[in-house]
């Protein structure tokens, strides 16, 4: 049974404990003597039953559970004339406690005062002549219930504060959600430019290789073949890129100019921008570098060039390592630097590292992104030579 569960069945317990002790006052007031009950006992019953009853709603409407235990009690005095008994006082205590603890300071301010008006009712309608003294005695009987409004007051404020705090962390993790879909979103959309002008690229290579190998056919044969085979080559990047183009949902806004698409023979350039910064990097490539698709390559470019950003700007690294891995139908890329730790273990805190997961994805491949021991950052990435769309 949960935390939860079980102080629900206590406090339901305690009201049902109230509850008796009320009914006990009507039905065997020598057992819970001294009190004073005047007339009929079924509408005296009936009054402490509604009482109980509305104060199963204390927590989540205090002060009209106030006001239906306030005014369950107001009819028989009405009819009878005031009732005195130590059950149907803690009845009221309780939902004077309710309404302190979980309504806002103005209906608490109300519920108090409606409790003073009450207990003015029950001096006025005493069905006996009073003295002086009597009457104070009474008011100050009444007093006694005040300290459980006034607890629930001192109660009510850590309570309020935990769910404040709880509503901002709900609306900080809401605003974080929706950063990370923005930025899932726009780096998508970059994607789908990159890789529309590696597919029209390969078309327009397409063309002029057919162009090239028509012209060639009705003289040397082998050159038009070796021709037809480039294109088929190109045609066939040209799908793959295709197919992971369309699995983007791409922004409708505007076309930027971009740049000639670095490739991963543009690594050292950038590692050399990268040291002119103060981030001193060594370049390893292990295997025998194969042709890659564009598209891949463009991708593992990025990848490196995100990394070795992060480590320069958020991880204030002085030194680090690339390794370019050509292995079995993969390629594998590994950065790694000595800087300070990017935030958490899984390492998507940030727009950049939310950029690598979907280039990763892109190809259907694999990412690691973690802390080193005793410092440092380690980017590791594989990326399959062919990976279905």
């Amino acid at each position: 049974m949960s935390l939860a569960a079980r102080g629900r069945i206590m406090h339901l317990g305690f009201l049902a404990l109230l509850e008796v002790w009320a009914q006990l006052d009507v039905w065997a007031p020598q057992i819970t003597a001294p009190n004073h009950m005047v007339g009929d006992k079924p509408v005296l019953s009936a009054a402490a039953l509604a009482a109980g009853l509305g104060l199963l709603g204390r927590s989540r409407w205090p002060l009209v559970t106030t006001a239906v235990v306030l005014g369950s009690f107001l009819i028989p005095m009405l009819l009878y004339g005031s009732s005195l008994g130590l059950g149907w006082f803690l009845l009221i205590g309780l939902a004077l406690y309710s309404v302190g603890a979980h309504a806002a300071l103005r209906p608490a301010i109300t519920g108090v005062a409606l409790y003073g008006v009450w207990s003015v009712m029950l001096v006025v309608r005493a069905p006996l002549p009073q003295s002086i003294e009597a009457v104070v005695l009474d008011f100050i009987y009444c007093a006694f219930l005040v300290p459980a409004w006034v607890i629930g007051i001192v109660v009510r404020n850590p309570r309020l504060r935990a769910v404040e705090w709880e509503r901002r962390a709900t609306r900080l993790e809401r605003e974080r959600l929706q950063a990370e879909r923005a930025a899932v979103a726009r780096e998508r959309s970059s994607i789908s430019r990159e890789l529309h002008d590696i597919v029209a690229h390969s078309v327009s290579l397409i063309v002029l290789q057919a162009e090239a190998g028509d012209s060639r056919l009705d003289g040397d044969t082998r050159a038009a073949h070796q021709a037809f085979h480039a294109i088929e080559e190109s045609a066939r990047q040209a799908m793959g890129e295709l197919r992971r183009l369309l699995s983007l949902i791409r922004e409708s806004d505007s076309m930027s100019e971009l740049l000639p698409q670095p490739r991963l023979a543009s690594v050292p350039n950038l590692i050399e921008d990268v040291q002119q910064a103060g981030l001193q990097v060594t370049l390893e490539v292990n295997g025998e570098p194969v042709p890659l698709a564009p598209g891949l390559e463009l991708n593992a470019y990025r990848i490196i060039q995100e990394a070795l950003t992060n480590s320069l700007k958020h991880g204030h690294a002085t030194s680090g390592r690339v390794c370019i891995s050509y292995v079995p139908a993969a390629l594998e890329v590994e950065i790694v630097d000595n800087g300070h730790n990017l935030g958490s273990e899984d390492g998507f805190t940030g727009q950049g590292l939310i950029g690598m997961r979907e280039r990763v994805l892109l190809h259907g491949g694999q990412l690691e992104v973690a802390p080193q021991d005793p410092q440092g950052f380690r980017v590791w990435v594989r990326l399959p030579f062919q990976s279905s769309p």
